[in-house]
């Protein structure tokens, strides 16, 4: 299976048209030119990955083709296609300027404009950059496959059955940058390296195959001592985290594939931890009623007040004999159907995650 890459190459500014010089993204463009540099390494990796054959192993829709997923994102991750523009805040005047949908805030969104009749995507400036990298792959596939007429992406009726997959294919990818050291010979005599016993973040572990600079990271450290991480199994089924080189979410485990690291060194506190984990017992909303197994724990972290809902982390209860009605939810918490939980369990933990500002 080919893997997408949390690339950080330098890629080409985007394509400008008058749309884009009614409205910039910052003063300066720092703010605007930056993200859209990252948008374009985005766009730049699914096309990638995309003609590598990556997507062959997408669950997608029976109405989609590979060939024709294939064929249409091409078509708009095509650097000079698609135009994206990032703004601030909402400009009243213009429609096309607005990243709200139906009073709802969207990180972004695509549209064809009534201007030119040409494909652009909006995004709004703080929004995108408080988005984890990872989630941020897959907001901007949505917004393509949305433009290619391969997902719903109007409004509430937005879909994200393809993009929701998209961060199964990531992987962590080590980065070396050149820094100017004090005196290079010295060994680092004063190195601050911590032995961190079951690391963790609010009682919840980290999987083995997390990366382990992203671990140390997430727990407000430097970096780690590459090799020093040790696992054990898992005594019984638990939520574990898996962590990216960013020290961001990736997706999590239950402890039935992956063991959970025991002992890893870290270097130089620096920080307090990345994020705040939740575990929450049968979630429900305030008048009780439950969740189908087939919501996205997305939809539901959100739902109750967190920002994102860890993959794979999530554990169920068989109710056929004592059936109740449940809810079934998108990724972005919006009710999409029900079940009186003859045909879906019903949630009985999941772990939610609340990113603290650094």
């Amino acid at each position: 299976m080919k893997n997408l890459k949390m690339s950080c190459l330098l890629a080409l500014l985007l394509s400008t048209t008058n749309l884009i010089s009614a409205h910039t993204g910052s003063e300066g463009g720092g703010g605007g030119d930056a993200n859209e540099m990252r948008v374009n390494e985005i766009r730049s990796d699914l096309l990638k990955w995309i003609e590598e054959d990556g997507a062959k192993s997408l669950h997608l829709p029976n109405d989609i083709s590979l060939e024709e997923y294939e064929k249409k994102m091409s078509i708009y991750l095509d650097p000079l296609y698609v135009t994206v523009i990032f703004v601030e805040k909402d400009d009243p005047f213009n429609e096309e300027l607005q990243v709200t949908v139906n009073e709802r805030p969207k990180t972004c969104r695509g549209f064809f404009s009534r201007e030119d009749d040409r494909p652009y995507i909006l995004c709004n400036i703080s929004r995108f950059q408080s988005t984890p990298q990872a989630y941020q792959y897959r907001i901007i596939h949505h917004e393509y496959a949305g433009l290619a007429s391969l997902e719903k992406n109007i409004g509430d009726s937005s879909d994200y059955i393809i993009s929701d997959q998209i961060t199964d294919y990531l992987i962590p990818e080590k980065v070396l940058r050149m820094a100017v050291l004090k005196n290079p010979s010295s060994n680092f005599p004063n190195i601050e390296a911590k032995l961190i016993t079951l690391p963790n973040i609010d009682g919840v572990f980290f999987t083995e195959n997390s990366n382990e600079n992203g671990v140390c990271k997430a727990l407000g450290y430097e970096n780690s001592a590459p090799g020093s991480a040790l696992s054990v199994s898992v005594p019984y089924p638990e939520p574990l985290l898996r962590i990216n080189d960013y020290g961001e979410v990736l997706d999590g485990d239950t402890g039935y594939k992956w063991k959970k690291i025991e002992k890893i060194i870290c270097i130089k506190k620096i920080q307090r931890e990345n994020f705040k984990v939740t575990k929450i017992d049968f979630p429900a909303l305030g008048n009780g009623v439950g969740f189908a197994a087939k919501s996205s724990p997305d939809g539901v972290c959100k739902l109750l007040g967190h920002e994102y809902g860890v993959y794979r982390a999530t554990f169920y209860k068989i109710i056929v004999e004592r059936p109740e009605p449940l809810l079934i939810v998108d990724s972005k918490g919006t009710v999409i159907g029900g079940d009186n939980g003859k045909k879906w369990n019903k949630i009985k933990q999941i772990t939610c995650i609340t990113y603290n500002q650094l």
